[in-house]
């Protein structure tokens, strides 16, 4: 083993869902399949996964703390949200946050949306960085773990994920323009 290979997987999960529209899911699961072949221990891939994942969590947090409130305080923020809407926000940050964001942790493509909102909406950064470690204390052993399991085969889903992840895009956003103007056709009746 190389001392590459832990630094690659540090990189990949902190720029992942950030810079790449990828999930740590998928460097986690090709790192279990490198321990399997011998090219990475499973300690340093679990350590390499944690940190490079804990610090992109932190970022998409820090960002939204730094940032969120100056985008709410927009006056074309303000009226494409609507008043009633942030507030219903932050009552919700308020009394679920903490539930929301742990379980963010065990949802592929929702996290560092999520972790930007929190940080926005001023939850507490202690707080978040406890749920967070307590999550990745879980999920990257086990991804690791199903990486080395199932390696090959994962490896081919993988593929087979990534050739239809434009469809899948396709038809989220679709989905998602729908619903927004059936949202602003029912404001106006």
């Amino acid at each position: 083993m190389s001392a590459g290979e832990p630094l690659a997987l540090f990189l990949a999960c902190l720029v992942s869902g950030l810079l790449v529209p990828l999930p740590e899911d998928v460097a986690l699961l090709v790192a279990g399949w490198q321990v399997s072949v011998g090219e990475l221990t499973f300690s340093a891939a679990v350590v390499a996964g944690f940190a490079g994942t804990l610090g992109r969590d932190l970022l998409a947090f820090g960002l939204g703390a730094v940032v969120g409130p100056r985008l709410e305080r927009l006056p074309l923020v303000r009226r494409a949200l609507g008043e009633a809407r942030l507030a219903r926000a932050h009552a919700l940050f308020e009394r679920e946050g903490r539930r929301m964001l742990f379980f963010t942790r065990f949802a592929v493509g929702l996290r560092a949306p999520l972790y930007f909102v929190g940080g926005s909406l001023a939850f507490p950064m202690r707080r978040f960085l406890l749920l967070d470690a307590l999550g990745l204390l879980l999920t990257v052993p086990v991804t690791l773990w199903l990486g080395h399991t199932f390696g090959e085969d994962a490896a081919a889903g993988l593929k087979v994920a990534l050739a239809h992840q434009r469809v899948v895009v396709g038809c989220v956003l679709i989905a998602g323009l729908a619903w927004w103007l059936g949202q602003r056709v029912r404001a106006r009746a």
